[in-house]
């Protein structure tokens, strides 16, 4: 995995941040593992909709074996459990992102430890 601490982002700020370019980088970077090309050149991906896309959330998920997405009985908040993990979010796409980057997140602050 590339290393984590060069972003510095912490499980605090996944749980808060929005959907956008800027998760989509880091679920290319961090999850999904793709190349520095891709990376240096994400504006040419714009396909690539990881944290507003189902569809391509979906490629996420496939990532890990124990997943598990389900909405709130109210209806108004999205869980993603990726083992003892849990994204939440106002979509499915953006809690599947957030999981994602919380189990690496996670990962790798118990490699530094």
């Amino acid at each position: 995995m590339v290393e984590w601490s060069k972003m510095k982002t912490t499980s605090d700020e996944i749980r808060n941040m929005p959907a956008g370019r800027e998760m989509d980088i880091l679920i290319a970077r961090h999850v999904l593992e793709l190349g520095n090309y891709v990376i240096d050149n994400f504006d040419d991906y714009r396909d690539m909709n990881f944290s507003t896309n189902i569809k391509h959330a979906f490629d996420v998920l496939e990532k890990f074996s124990h997943a598990k997405l389900s909405k709130y009985e109210c209806g108004k908040e999205w869980a993603c459990y990726l083992g003892a993990t849990a994204g939440k979010a106002d979509t499915a796409p953006l809690a599947i992102c957030r999981a994602a980057l919380l189990v690496v997140e996670e990962h790798t602050r118990g490699q530094e430890d």
